[in-house]
């Protein structure tokens, strides 16, 4: 993803979908002390401009309601459950 910045250009984050099981662990074990019972069927892994992680958890397919969905803040060292949707 890409912001206007006047008359340029600047990546602010690099999505790529993966594997829940290729998160690391304890971006998973946050998740599921969140909610015990979160089976994602789609996992984004958004890397910030400043190398902080969100994972994006996706528990139903797009149109399901209600919608679960749990996002992960990840710096490398600690997984922290969002409690607001972040930013980008």
């Amino acid at each position: 993803d890409i912001m206007a910045e006047g008359d340029s250009w600047r990546v602010v984050e690099t999505q790529r979908d993966i594997d829940f099981a290729l998160a690391p662990e304890p971006v998973r074990q946050a998740a599921l002390a969140r909610d015990a019972e979160l089976s994602p069927v789609r996992v984004i892994e958004s890397v910030q401009s400043d190398g902080l992680i969100i994972y994006e958890l996706y528990a139903t397919r797009p149109g399901e309601t209600p919608e679960r969905k749990v996002e992960v803040r990840w710096d490398g060292r600690e997984a922290r459950v969002l409690d607001q949707e972040w930013a980008h």
